[in-house]
């Protein structure tokens, strides 16, 4: 089973928690919106809460996906600000 599959099974007067949590980010920012969902969820875990946060507004598959993309993208910013700042030094340098 997916892990949206999953939570496509959890529900609550008819709806599923994905929908829900879609009708509360309507008019909550996506904080607010885990909080109320936990609230009608109780027995979600904060790290399933933010799951479907990132089910509902990415297009990753679970929170693992995510958070390695994350961390990947990180390594590639942190490459090219060390590049960019070698740029600078060499051309400060002139400069002098």
């Amino acid at each position: 089973m997916d892990t949206k599959e999953k939570y496509i099974k959890l529900k609550k007067d008819g709806k599923n928690v994905l929908t829900i949590f879609n009708e509360l980010i309507e008019n909550n920012s996506p904080m607010n919106s885990v909080v109320k969902l936990r609230e009608l969820f109780p027995e979600l875990t904060l790290i399933e809460a933010k799951e479907i946060l990132i089910l509902s507004e990415t297009n990753y598959k679970d929170l693992d996906d995510y958070q390695k993309d994350l961390l990947n993208q990180l390594k590639n910013d942190i490459r090219f600000l060390r590049i960019a700042l070698k740029a600078i030094l060499f051309y400060a340098r002139t400069l002098i």
